[in-house]
């Protein structure tokens, strides 16, 4: 379990506001941990969503606990894993309650 937590890990993030910039978002996710290279990552132009990679899976699971009812820049961010983080994700959060 432990390397599982130690792996690296995507944060999608959808429903961002206009006037947020890659700065704002940086500063607001990197308060859970190491990011992964630039860290932010943008969708298509013009597009509402971007990507946010963690060193670590636990880092990630910390944001997406702590964000994903928060409202953070006046807006209410829509957070969800990557499809193979959110299998590790339910598996982590399955194991937790045996």
């Amino acid at each position: 379990m432990n390397e599982l937590l130690n792996s690296n890990a995507t944060i999608i993030c959808n429903n961002i506001p206009i006037h947020i910039n890659r700065f704002e978002i940086t500063e607001i996710f990197s308060k859970y941990g190491p990011l992964l290279g630039q860290g932010i990552y943008f969708g298509k132009k013009n597009s509402n969503f971007f990507f946010v990679k963690y060193v670590h899976l636990k880092d990630a699971i910390k944001a997406y606990e702590n964000l994903k009812n928060e409202k953070e820049c006046e807006h209410d961010f829509k957070l969800s894993f990557s499809k193979n983080d959110e299998i590790k994700y339910k598996a982590l959060k399955g194991n937790s309650h045996k």
